[in-house]
């Protein structure tokens, strides 16, 4: 019986021993919180979303408008969209000593300042933050009895591919992992404040402040920073993992597969055969796509058949059109710009193009017409210089008549009630896609200057030794502040893409233009050139940030064309012109375009019923007006072209045309070849125009015949 006794309390015993063992396998081999993002629970019209905790089956809310689930490490894993999308995760667990926090992530962009993949009650100074920074480097975070103690990352974590980040607190260090590895160890002097049973955030930060990177505060707004990718299977455990407990980590990251990510560059245009502008809907990438409330064809592409280039208005520039180089370089002449205590008022600063507008006023084979309207305003949505008697602010109409010979005039009207206060008008951009740095698409000579002499000077944002310097070359990153441009009567501008085909601007030399160039806010640690992000498709408020790498869609600028002559003015208002375009020549190679344009040949009209208006530099084009009723039939030209005064591709607009078809001579001889003129007619309010251009060039006086049918 004694034995019995004995035998029995040894099995209880040893029962108990085993149980109390298995449970305490048990709490070791669980994390106390798991979101897997398998499924996610959708309440339509609550605008509701919850993911479910594996551990305790408590349902934490996503929140965002644009919420979906891709492929991930395991079944699937959860999109943030880095614009509204976040989750909030209530009644987390309770933390007393040591813990570990980890997950799974893949960046589509890096944040704009430390955005964490778990972050529990920081703005209490209690708690622990484990995430990215705004140079894609990992951190962790915990708080201490004496403050934060926090560990970071080297090496910059690669965009568009999965890996694995883990921070861990044994009570006596904090330790950084990254792919099941560690990286950084730091001791920790004071106890840990855990931010027991708070909200736990997973890719938004807790507090507002201002991007990394920030140039101009005043222009910018302190915002929560968002998480931009995906992130799956996010775990808290009460314990500290060891190194072995990474192994399955590490052996995993070898064969994943690449994660449901995709580059980011610029969008890809319509390819259109023919000349001509058409809406259309320009697509980025998708979460970008989603956070647009519009449907239909909002954008504007104008093709060309000549050349293979094209002229955009897209959404995500704020409709800021660009040219774009054969090989998909794209950039831009600016706008009109003034500025406030709060800083800078233009349409880049529209980032939902709530005033900027574009819309295709005239589309022929001979030419088109764009009409893009914009607000000044900052990134408040405040109007700049508004009349305190009419309400009205700064607002600008700008008309592009647009050549297939990849030529178009710009005409600039600001409509101020204080036109005298200082305004921009011109600066050149260049606007770069997702891993494009200003480098890859800006030879170092960057911009070349020409004066209607021929004589040109290269402008160079290299730094080099003084012994090293070209002859005829400036090197603007040498200068120390914005410095005007060192060539006598520059007034042809031509920015060194690396590309075929080279964006352009021209100012009528007799209207003096002041050039200056960028010399200032650079990080020569990241670029030779100035190079920002703030804009464009960026949605928060900011007048200004630096970019930390080619992330994210970004810009960078060369010059201004700070005053010249206006062509037109009244009391509210003031219009300045130039053209603008792409071309395969030296700058000094568009002298004859300019002239052509600045002071085209005289002309002359012949014939019954038809009268000539003469030169308009607004479009590039003579004018003529059929004043005979019922219109007229035939009528001839004649141009005194010149070496000195040629006429380069020259259009002509005849108003009150009724005829579908015409024949064209040129100094009496038909011309059969229909590459070298084209015609259409424009519908206007005051009946039908015909706009006639002949693809030539003439030195010499050159007579054109015109018959309608």
């Amino acid at each position: 019986m004694k034995n019995f006794e004995i035998s029995f309390r040894y099995i209880l015993t040893m029962s108990l021993c085993f149980m109390v063992f298995a449970g305490f396998s048990q709490k070791a081999d669980t994390p106390v919180m798991w979101l897997s993002f398998d499924e996610i629970n959708v309440n339509n019209k609550l605008h509701i979303r919850t993911v479910e905790d594996q551990i305790t089956n408590r349902l934490d809310t996503i929140r965002g408008t644009y919420v979906v689930l891709k492929d991930g490490v395991h079944g699937k894993s959860l999109l943030l969209d880095g614009y509204s999308a976040y989750l909030s995760c209530r009644n987390t667990p309770s933390l007393s000593g040591s813990f570990t926090v980890e997950g799974w992530l893949a960046m589509g962009a890096y944040p704009t300042n430390f955005c964490p993949l778990a972050e529990q009650n920081m703005l209490s100074g209690k708690g622990f933050s484990l995430g990215i920074n705004s140079l894609g480097k990992p951190g962790f975070k915990i708080a201490t009895q004496n403050g934060w103690v926090n560990v970071e990352g080297s090496k910059t974590i690669p965009l568009l591919k999965w890996v694995h980040i883990a921070g861990i607190y044994d009570g006596i260090s904090i330790t950084l992992y990254l792919n099941g590895e560690k990286v950084t160890r730091k001791e920790v002097q004071s106890a840990f404040i855990p931010g027991n049973n708070e909200v736990l955030l997973s890719g938004i930060t807790s507090q507002k402040i201002r991007p990394e990177g920030t140039i101009r505060q005043l222009g910018t707004e302190p915002v929560q920073h968002l998480f931009d990718g995906l992130i799956d299977e996010l775990k808290v455990w009460d314990r500290a993992l060891t190194e072995e407990d990474f192994a399955s980590v590490r052996k995993e990251i070898i064969n994943l597969k690449a994660p449901a990510l995709k580059k980011r560059p610029l969008p890809t245009l319509p390819d259109l055969d023919n000349f001509g502008a058409v809406y259309a809907n320009l697509k980025f990438y998708e979460s970008w796509d989603n956070f647009w409330r519009v449907s239909g064809l909002p954008d504007v592409v104008v093709s060309f058949d000549q050349f293979d280039g094209q002229f955009v208005f897209w959404r995500g520039t704020s409709y800021i059109p660009h040219w774009v180089t054969e090989n998909g370089i794209w950039f831009n002449n600016e706008f009109n710009e003034t500025w406030s205590d709060k800083g800078c008022h233009e349409p880049m600063s529209d980032k939902r193009c709530e005033y900027s507008q574009v819309k295709i006023i005239e589309n022929t084979p001979a030419r088109c017409v764009v009409h893009w309207r914009y607000a000044l305003i900052d990134n408040w949505y405040n109007k700049a210089n508004i009349d305190s008697l009419t309400g009205w602010g700064d607002w600008t109409d700008e008309l592009y008549t647009i050549y297939p010979d990849g030529v178009a005039v710009r005409s600039q009207t600001l409509h101020s009630s204080k036109t005298s206060s200082r305004h921009e008008w011109h600066e050149g951009i260049i606007v770069m896609g997702q891993g494009q740095r200003p480098e890859d698409v800006l030879y170092p000579e960057a911009v070349v200057m020409a004066n209607m002499d021929g004589n040109e000077h290269v402008y160079s944002w290299e730094l080099v030794d003084s012994d090293a310097k070209k002859e005829g070359t400036t090197y603007v990153v040498n200068k120390k502040d914005r410095w005007l441009s060192e060539l006598p009567g520059a007034n042809i501008q031509l920015i060194n893409t690396r590309s075929s085909f080279k964006p352009f601007t021209i100012i009528n030399p007799d209207d003096e233009p002041e050039w200056d160039f960028y010399s200032g806010e650079f990080r020569r640690d990241i670029s030779m050139f100035p190079w920002w992000n703030h804009w464009p498709t960026a949605t928060k408020p900011s007048d200004g940030r630096y970019a930390m790498d080619s992330d994210r869609a970004s810009h960078s600028s060369l010059t201004h064309a700070w005053e010249w002559k206006a062509y037109k003015e009244t009391e509210y208002s003031e219009t300045r012109l130039m053209l603008v375009g792409l071309t395969k020549e030296k700058a000094s190679g568009l002298v004859p375009l300019t002239q052509s344009w600045s002071h085209a040949p005289k002309m002359s009209v012949y014939g019954e019923g038809i009268s000539g208006k003469g030169y308009e530099p607004a479009e590039r084009a003579y004018q003529l007006e059929c004043v005979r009723p019922g219109g007229c039939n035939t009528f001839s030209i004649q141009l005194s072209c010149s070496p000195e005064y040629p006429a380069v591709n020259p259009a002509f607009v005849v108003s009150n045309w009724d005829k579908t078809e015409l024949v064209l001579s040129i100094n009496s001889e038909k011309v059969s070849d229909k590459n070298l003129f084209r015609y259409g007619l424009s519908n206007t309010a005051n009946g039908s125009n015909l706009i006639l251009l002949i693809n030539e060039e003439f030195d010499k006086p050159v007579k054109i015949e015109v018959l309608g049918k």
